[in-house]
C-alpha cells in the first residue's frame, strides 16, 4: 500500500471568513481569501489565517502554511 500524503488544509472551493480549522498542534481561523494566479498562470485562492495571533498564508491544499515576515 503507497504511503499517503497528509494535507490538514484540503478545501475543494474556498472557505468562508471565520473558518476554523486545526493545522498541526494550532489552530488557525481564515481571516481573508483572495484570488490569486499560481505560478504557472492558473487562478486560485490564497487563504490568510490568523494563528495564536500571527498572520500566515496558504493555498486551498497545503501541508501547512507560511508564516508572513516580521511576526516572530
Amino acid at each position: 500500500m503507497a504511503n499517503a500524503r497528509k494535507y490538514p488544509i484540503d478545501f475543494s472551493a474556498p472557505p468562508a471568513v471565520g473558518t476554523t480549522l486545526k493545522i498541526g498542534r494550532k489552530v488557525g481561523e481564515v481571516v481573508a481569501v483572495t484570488p490569486h494566479a499560481r505560478r504557472d498562470g492558473a487562478p486560485s485562492w490564497l487563504i490568510t489565517w490568523s494563528i495564536e495571533g500571527r498572520r500566515a498564508t496558504s493555498g486551498l491544499r497545503a501541508a501547512g502554511v507560511c508564516y508572513e515576515r516580521g511576526e516572530r
